[in-house]
């Protein structure tokens, strides 16, 4: 295991221990570098109080908003650590945040209330890893195991349902038996959970590398998020993974069920999905059966869509039908290569030009969108005078 800290990162580590406290790097940090993998964020756990650690870092920028959990975040050479005293959650009221807080000195408590074990390693600056819960062992067979009672881990915060199950996506790895019984009966829970936190579990999942097996196996928990059912589903749950890691992409595929589309809007409004995809994924919908085969079908999609949301139809329609759709991929690249016209800001002519014709109002429109769809047809040339010759004709 090759593990290299960031300077900044040993530098708290070690200023905490001068102070006569404990530190460890606790959380998905160190289950990264178990995996082999470069953390991003760097959280530390640590027996000294919130007071104490900012008396401690008073020499560089911090912020409190988490004091009440006893998290104090402080800023070394850029780079954000989050530093948080070992604690004792009380009773959880919500199925999502504990009612209170209780601080400790035992890293052994503080790690005994986290989610998984793969979770719940904690690690020095001397790179010597404390594993109370065989979470290495879990991380090496692949597995996700509740720390502890499993029901009492999903009963007390419900999103660690949806975590499981992000982290079984995108690590491709599997959930412990006990684990995945226990999602099968709390994850009812999740009604309890904010919509907004739900999705933010939801687009990290989708777009992880085994998001089709999760689906089919803990199909009720999707059904309840989504508030459809996935019968009939087979063809687009064996094929999911198929798709590129785009949550548009996904999503749109996901929701692409005939009895489902009609509905996606509300779906995703009731998931509280931002405008911009829930846009994207709506014109996905509208041409998903749009028949695509040749360079003027092509471009006539593209008259009405964006060239990235074209791409991601296309991506689906390889997956619905690979037979059918292999060559549109070189086509749409010659289209782009060749600069040829399928939008208005590509005809050779605009509105000033049918100005200088005496032609005003709605009519520009309406002529130039007739003469785009002329050129898409290849029934005329995008050619200035060409052009300007056809409207004088019918002008």
């Amino acid at each position: 295991m090759n593990i290299k800290l960031p300077d900044e990162v040993i530098f708290a580590l070690e200023l905490i221990e001068k102070h006569g406290f404990e530190a460890y790097l606790v959380g998905g940090c160190v289950r990264d570098f178990v995996m082999g993998k470069i953390p991003h964020d760097f959280d530390i756990a640590t027996s000294c109080l919130p007071s104490n650690i900012r008396d401690i870092f008073k020499d560089f920028s911090n912020f409190d908003q988490g004091i009440k959990h006893g998290t104090v975040g402080v800023i070394i050479n850029n780079r954000l650590i989050e530093i948080t005293t070992y604690r004792i959650d009380g009773e959880y009221l919500d199925a999502r945040h504990p009612s209170s807080v209780s601080f400790t000195t035992s890293l052994l408590e503080d790690l005994k209330r986290r989610d998984f074990t793969m979770n719940a390693l904690a690690l020095n600056k001397n790179l010597e890893i404390v594993d109370y819960f065989n979470g290495i062992e879990d991380i090496k067979n692949k597995r996700i195991r509740a720390v502890g009672n499993p029901y009492m881990r999903f009963n007390e915060d419900a999103l660690r349902v949806l975590r499981a199950l992000r982290f079984a996506s995108t690590l491709d790895f599997k959930i412990e038996e006990e684990t995945s019984k226990a999602i099968f009966e709390c994850y009812h829970l999740l009604e309890k959970i904010s919509v907004e936190r739900i999705y933010i579990e939801l687009k990290k999942l989708i777009v992880g590398l085994n998001v089709g097996l999760i689906l089919k196996k803990f199909q009720s928990v999707f059904e309840l998020i989504f508030n459809i059912s996935f019968v009939n589903y087979d063809l687009i749950l064996n094929s999911i993974d198929e798709l590129e890691k785009d949550i548009v992409t996904r999503l749109a595929y996901l929701l692409s069920s005939k009895f489902v589309r009609k509905d996606a809007k509300s779906i995703l409004r009731n998931l509280k999905v931002d405008n911009f995809t829930i846009n994207q994924i709506t014109s996905l919908l509208e041409n998903i059966d749009i028949e695509i085969s040749n360079k003027v079908s092509i471009k006539k999609v593209l008259k009405h869509l964006d060239e990235d949301i074209f791409l991601k139809l296309i991506d689906i329609k390889k997956v619905i039908d690979k037979d059918l759709y292999q060559n549109e991929l070189i086509l749409f690249n010659q289209i782009i290569k060749n600069k040829e016209c399928y939008k208005l800001k590509h005809l050779a002519i605009n509105g000033y030009d049918l100005n200088d014709l005496g032609i005003e109002g709605k009519r520009v429109g309406e002529i130039l969108d007739l003469l785009l769809n002329l050129v898409i047809e290849e029934k005329l040339d995008n050619n200035k005078k060409i052009l300007l010759d056809y409207v004088n004709k019918i002008k």
